[in-house]
């Protein structure tokens, strides 16, 4: 059974054994992401072109406040390909009581031969000394255990990632946290990040 509002939850839940309380609809939008919430009880169909970020999700904020730097890394491996460029993303995470946040430092793209593995894996170790993140995640595809294991032997901590999902769906399963502002951005370094991320999958 399901209530509109958390506040109608509690109230009815109050006097209703644990195996009979009610959901909030409102709760389980914010957990699910409206995209996953209007297909999964709205039934509306989720269309090929829509956008899953809106432009009111994104907030822009700056924070100095301490925690730990991750490198997230997607790839795109020929030099090749001047449309495809490669980016490396850099994100701190907070952790405020049970929750974490995640303040989006900076996106660096690389294009043709800047992604050359061995200007590529430079760049990288000059950023590791930079802001020492935790560890560097590496989606594992077009060969870039290569280029994972080129920047272990230059003692940075990697991680390789094997992404199971399309690139849709795992956006859809972290749009609950865009949603609710757990994600926020650099308000001078992640302009074209925003951009790509607010006009995909298109």
């Amino acid at each position: 059974r399901y209530v509109e509002t958390r506040e109608e939850a509690e109230e009815r839940n109050k006097e209703l054994d644990e195996d009979k309380q009610v959901k909030s609809l409102e709760e389980i939008e914010d957990n699910q992401g409206s995209t996953a919430f209007a297909q999964n009880y709205l039934l509306q169909p989720k269309k090929e072109w829509q956008a899953i970020i809106k432009r009111s999700d994104i907030i822009y904020w700056k924070t100095n406040k301490k925690g730990d730097i991750y490198f997230g890394i997607d790839p795109a491996f020929s030099e090749k390909t001047n449309s495809d460029s490669m980016t490396l993303v850099i994100t701190k995470h907070i952790k405020k009581g049970d929750d974490t946040y995640y303040y989006v430092q900076e996106a660096i793209e690389y294009r043709g031969r800047e992604k050359n593995e061995q200007r590529f894996v430079k760049s990288v170790k000059n950023l590791y000394k930079k802001y020492s993140p935790k560890r560097i995640l590496i989606e594992n595809n077009n060969g870039w255990q290569i280029i994972a294991r080129m920047l272990q032997r230059e003692n940075m901590a990697v991680k390789i990632h094997n992404a199971e999902k399309d690139k849709v769906t795992r956006l859809m399963e972290h749009q609950a946290d865009i949603e609710m502002w757990f994600v926020k951005f650099h308000p001078d370094n992640c302009n074209k990040l925003v951009e790509q991320l607010l006009s995909f999958p298109n």
